[in-house]
Parts: structure tokens; C-alpha cells; sequence
């Protein structure tokens, strides 16, 4: 058989998403792909196309075929019935693993996704506001301590979301700015192969859930546990944020109860990260393995153990597996 006569599945709810981030109907996809408007509906239901047409709906949408493909994983895999893992299968993982380390966690914004320092940033952006005014609003927060009108995290969440709701913040803004980010490459490679070594992966990020599930809509099956803020809509219109506990300093006490969950300690963890707000558990020498990953953040670098400038994921591999 040859190459071209191969067929495929595509993540349908990713090209649907990219697709109407576009403004395009099916048939417009279709004409820009050249393909047959049944295969864009073939594609969106996530059966198999051929590979050819796969390609060209794929260039249609600006991405690469390994950024729509549906990975073996996410098909055969159930979703997790809980966030928590039973002792039994805890012994299993640590038993069976083939790793240094038994919990893997990462950031989100400018690690697993590429393209942007902070999801927030973008969203002030696109609502066309004065990125002085973000700073300001993140300096209530960072200088709390010393502030008079400084914020709790809760507040700042509170804060940031009646901005938003001024503007009209709905969820096709954020499907627009997921259209121009993409995942750090070799991302479903090296997951899949943390997750065959037994490790348990964790997303501990002070980024938005929905930009997460726009650019990894099988996140949930990938990963054992997801630390996020919660965008919440109502009929498409920003209602709340619903704050994440793992943020800036609230990262590392988050890593530290996946641990104990799962039988582990700090020592047999591994974070990567790359930015301001990764620096407060970067520092923490007890973390067995602290990776930088394409960091902004010069104080990562510093305090890290490895380094990785390059854009591509399996670099981490050889640092956490016995390869």
C-alpha cells in the first residue's frame, strides 16, 4: 500500500474548532483543502480519511498533520474515572516503571504551548486593551504584601474577569487566539512515552482551561491530574473564573500533594517549566529534576537543573527515563 493510500483519523473536534476559528463553513474548508465537503465531514466525526486528504486539510488549517492526528492512545484509552489513583495501581505504576522519576509535571503557557509567554497576556490583547493596565493589575498581585490595594490571587482572578466581561470576552475570542499557537513539537511522542514508562503526569499551570482544551482536547486523558483556571461561559459570554490552587507559589504545594498521593516524595519529581511564575518551585531543591524548557525566564535557567533551548519535547526524555 502506498503512502498516500494509508488512512488516518484526525481529532474531529480539533479541526472543527481550528475550522470555525476561521469563520469557514464545511464547504469552505473543503474548497481550500481540495477536497469533497463528506471528507471535512468524515474528518470532524474522527473517522479515518485518507492520509493524502488528511495532509491538505491540515495545510488548509495552517498546522501540521502530527497537531490534528488523533493519537492511538487517546482512541484506545478510556478517559480516567478519577483524578486520584487507587494504592493498588500506585503500587503497579512504581513497580513497573522504567523511570528515574515517578510524577512528571509541566507548565502550559510557552512549554507545552508554543507561541506565548502568558494565555492572560493574549486575552488583554485581543480585547484591545493597554498592556500597562495588565502589569498593573499583576503587579497588585505580586506586591500584595507591601500594597494597600494589593490582591489575593482570588481577587486578581475577580479583577481580570470583570475586565473581560467590560470588554465582551467570549469563547470565539479564545478559539481565535488558539488558532495562531501551536504545541511544542514531538509533544504527543513524549507523552505517550512518559506515559508507557508508568510515570504520572501532571499540568500544573497558571494558564486558562479553555485554551488547554482547545489545543489538547484529549488532555484529560492524557494527563492524571490538570491544575488550571477555569474560564466558565454561559450561552458563549464570560460568567467567572474559577481560580487554580497551582500558580506562582501554590505550585509546589500542589506537586507535593500529587506526591503523596501517589507514594512519592519531591525527590522523585520532575517539573518542567519556563517562566516567572515557575520560578518559586524551580527553587525548590528538593524536586528531584528541574528542567527549563524554551524558557523566557532567566531565573529559571539559573536555578534549573537542565537546560533545553530547542523546540522539541523528546528532548526531556533522555534526562527523566533510563534510556
Amino acid at each position: 500500500m502506498s503512502e498516500s493510500a494509508r488512512s488516518i483519523r484526525l481529532n474531529g473536534h480539533r479541526v472543527r474548532r481550528l475550522r470555525k476559528a476561521f469563520g469557514w463553513k464545511q464547504q469552505d474548508l473543503a474548497n481550500k483543502a481540495g477536497v469533497a465537503k463528506r471528507t471535512v465531514e468524515t474528518a470532524e466525526k474522527g473517522k479515518p480519511i485518507l492520509l493524502s486528504r488528511a495532509s491538505w486539510i491540515a495545510t488548509a488549517l495552517k498546522r501540521s498533520i502530527e497537531d490534528l492526528q488523533c493519537p492511538a492512545a487517546a482512541l484506545l484509552s478510556p478517559p480516567p474515572r478519577s483524578l486520584s489513583l487507587a494504592p493498588r495501581a500506585r503500587k503497579n505504576i512504581r513497580s513497573a516503571r522504567e523511570s528515574s522519576f515517578g510524577v512528571v509535571a509541566f507548565d502550559l503557557d510557552g512549554t507545552i504551548i508554543q507561541g506565548l509567554e502568558y494565555s492572560w497576556k493574549l486575552i488583554w490583547r485581543i480585547l484591545g486593551y493597554d498592556d500597562e493596565e495588565r502589569r498593573e493589575g499583576m503587579q497588585r498581585y505580586l506586591k500584595r504584601h507591601s500594597r494597600a490595594d494589593g490582591l489575593s490571587y482570588r481577587d486578581w482572578c475577580d479583577w481580570c474577569c470583570k475586565k473581560f466581561q467590560l470588554r465582551g470576552l467570549c469563547r470565539f475570542h479564545l478559539e481565535a487566539i488558539a488558532s495562531e499557537l501551536k504545541l511544542t513539537h514531538n509533544f504527543y511522542p513524549t507523552i505517550h512515552a512518559l506515559k508507557s514508562s508508568g510515570c504520572i503526569l501532571a499540568i500544573i499551570s497558571g494558564g486558562v482551561d479553555t485554551l488547554l482544551y482547545e489545543m489538547i482536547p484529549d488532555a484529560d486523558q492524557l494527563f492524571d491530574y490538570v491544575f488550571i483556571n477555569r474560564l466558565v461561559f454561559d450561552k458563549g459570554e464570560l460568567l467567572r473564573i474559577e481560580p487554580t490552587e497551582g500558580d506562582f507559589e501554590g505550585k509546589r504545594s500542589v506537586l507535593e500533594r500529587i506526591c503523596g498521593e501517589a507514594n512519592f516524595t519531591l525527590h522523585d519529581a520532575v517539573f518542567v517549566g519556563d517562566s516567572l511564575n515557575d520560578e518559586h518551585i524551580v527553587s525548590t531543591d528538593e524536586i528531584g529534576l528541574r528542567i527549563a524548557y524554551n524558557a523566557h525566564s532567566q531565573r529559571v535557567k539559573e536555578l534549573s537543573d537542565v537546560v533545553i533551548s530547542d523546540n522539541d519535547f523528546s528532548l526531556i526524555l533522555p534526562h527523566i527515563l533510563e534510556m
